[in-house]
């Protein structure tokens, strides 16, 4: 939602956003790069002053379906849904009670099932064997696969061509996402002096395994923060970035399609992935980094940190294969935007609608 706002923003539009009503909320991610006008419990605005002229509305969430159908309705404008979360196999392998899942998974289907066919344009994530966009094309032909891609702000900046190793993981901090296998593998590190490496964590998640990190030599949990601090801090150090998953249906087809992944690299980081879906054989085949047969080999992962904070070279070569990479243009959210924009559905050929 908010790489789609900042675009939004960029076109000179004023951006207004309501959230389900779940309590108090914030905008970590964007309040360093859009004008926040207003906030509010469950709205805000974004960008120039707002006219009393909508043009289109965006849905976020399967839950806000039916709000976004009635207003486009009302207002006669576009409605664009953006099913970037698998929503329906989400619930069925997420946690909590199965029973609960399995309804919320029912309740999902028939929200998709009666609304997304009323839908302007359709977005969803980019996965391995369009799995996805495949499923949402039964329901209307006009579906736009949208690669995780990070903008401009993030491509390679200058940092230390020597000195101690950062690994770096950003995101959600749980298990499966690999979080306590770096941390058991960091621990075995051989770091023989003082400040050799570091473990830097950006993310909230588990508050257990938050506790274990913060309490181990080494390893700074910094919480979450805005892009503009992870950016400015990946300039200071020679980071090697983790974005490792446990073996599953939903990762499995999410493959490259990490957001940290080409944060990472488009920082100019070599990685550390894990072979689900289709990531690892990316990662081998641009020479990138290293990659692990599963999150949960700890002497695997061990050995990749080694290699990656001992061989300058590897290093070295893995950062320049990133950054070669990421300098496409079609490796940018730029590009991936421009398929929404350029899908005549919002039709602003004269800007500042809202």
């Amino acid at each position: 939602m908010a790489m789609f706002a900042l675009s939004l923003a960029k076109m000179n539009t004023s951006v207004g956003v309501m959230s389900l009503p779940r309590g108090s909320w914030t905008c970590r991610a964007t309040e360093g790069t859009l004008d926040l006008q207003d906030r509010r419990t469950f709205s805000a605005r974004f960008g120039r002053e707002c006219s009393s002229r909508f043009s289109a509305v965006f849905c976020f969430h399967w839950a806000m379906l039916p709000i976004a159908c009635a207003l486009g309705r009302l207002w006669r404008v576009p409605v664009v849904y953006d099913e970037h979360d698998d929503y329906e196999l989400n619930s069925l392998e997420g946690g909590g009670n199965p029973v609960v899942r399995r309804l919320v998974q029912r309740a999902i289907r028939t929200v998709h099932r009666l609304l997304v066919p009323k839908a302007d344009l359709v977005t969803c994530i980019d996965q391995t064997g369009h799995h996805l966009e495949l499923q949402l094309l039964k329901l209307n032909s006009r579906v736009v696969p949208l690669a995780n891609y990070p903008d401009s702000r993030w491509q390679c900046q200058s940092r230390p061509e020597t000195g101690p190793v950062c690994f770096l993981y950003s995101g959600g901090v749980f298990a499966e996402k690999g979080v306590l296998s770096a941390l058991e593998a960091f621990k075995l590190l051989d770091r023989p002096a003082p400040g050799k490496s570091r473990l830097d964590i950006f993310g909230q998640g588990d508050p257990e395994l938050m506790r274990r990190l913060a309490a181990e030599p080494g390893v700074t949990v910094h919480g979450e923060v805005s892009g503009d601090v992870l950016r400015d801090f990946a300039t200071e150090y020679r980071s090697v970035g983790l974005a490792m998953l446990a073996n599953s249906t939903r990762y499995d087809r999410v493959g490259t399609n990490m957001t940290k992944l080409y944060e990472y690299l488009a920082m100019g980081m070599p990685v550390i992935v894990s072979d689900t879906g289709d990531t690892g054989e990316f990662v081998r085949r641009t020479g990138i980094g290293l990659a692990v047969t599963d999150v949960t080999d700890v002497p695997q992962i061990l050995r990749s940190m080694q290699r990656l904070a001992e061989e300058d070279e590897l290093y070295n070569s893995c950062s320049l294969a990133a950054r070669n990479l990421m300098s496409q243009a079609n490796m940018r959210w730029e590009h991936e935007w421009e398929k929404v924009a350029g899908s005549g559905i919002l039709g602003w050929e004269q800007p500042g609608g809202r």
